[in-house]
């Protein structure tokens, strides 16, 4: 799948404007006063797009309805790399840091979420470029967030070829690994807490973008089911 210039602008105009990850930084100060929760979930990155972004949303859990206006995007991040390792990975869409688990430390305002797509770029600058879009409707997971509260959501595995969907996984937690990745954080002053999120699907209505491959979900009428849950307004 061609990636498309349009993409590379946007990538260059968020590296000159700070190459923000999505995840919090290391001395970024949380506590239980804080308004919003802390997230914490390993990824276990196996996918040719070394450095995906995962994309995640709100909704109604009492009907369903999702909320797409307050859209979380986060990625690998890219704290540790210097300034030409960080211009390279906007450039490509992808990091000189290796494939293997690695933990996403991020905030979330309270609520109910999910997991709605992985996406990831490539773009060698000469001759090679590939996108993907995998939104996650035939299983994904939805869970809560807390103010002033730090929870993990489990262990996850991403994988696929360039030219290929994205593909995630559920794979075994690891509380104490996820525990030993907060204490990284030292201005996080919350005890992690282990929470089991829930399976959901995504029913969504998908339509083109003119004169390309590209599919958007039609977010007004897309309805998310989690597992367990009856919505009321189906």
């Amino acid at each position: 799948m061609k990636i498309r210039l349009g993409l590379l602008l946007l990538s260059l105009t968020g590296f000159i404007s700070g190459c923000s990850s999505g995840q919090l930084l290391k001395d970024q100060p949380i506590t239980a006063n804080s308004t919003s929760g802390v997230i914490v979930m390993g990824v276990d990155l196996q996918s040719d797009f070394k450095s995906p972004n995962l994309t995640f949303l709100k909704f109604d859990p009492s009907t369903g309805k999702v909320d797409a206006t307050n859209a979380k995007s986060v990625t690998r991040s890219k704290e540790g790399l210097t300034g030409a390792q960080k211009f390279g990975a906007v450039m490509t869409g992808q990091t000189s840091l290796a494939k293997g688990r690695q933990y996403f430390v991020f905030e979330l305002p309270p609520g109910d979420w999910f997991l709605s797509s992985i996406s990831g770029s490539y773009s060698d600058g000469v001759y090679s470029s590939y996108s993907a879009v995998s939104h996650l409707t035939e299983g994904t997971v939805a869970f809560q967030s807390s103010p002033g509260t730090a929870s993990y959501i489990g262990e996850y595995g991403v994988a696929g070829r360039f030219g290929e969907p994205i593909r995630m996984v559920t794979l075994d937690q690891d509380f104490e690994a996820a525990q030993a990745e907060l204490k990284k954080y030292p201005n996080i002053a919350l005890a992690l807490q282990a929470s089991k999120p829930s399976h959901a699907t995504l029913a969504c209505e998908f339509k083109k973008v003119p004169l390309s491959s590209v599919e958007y979900c039609q977010w007004k009428t897309a309805v998310l089911t989690v597992a367990g849950q009856a919505n009321s307004n189906l």
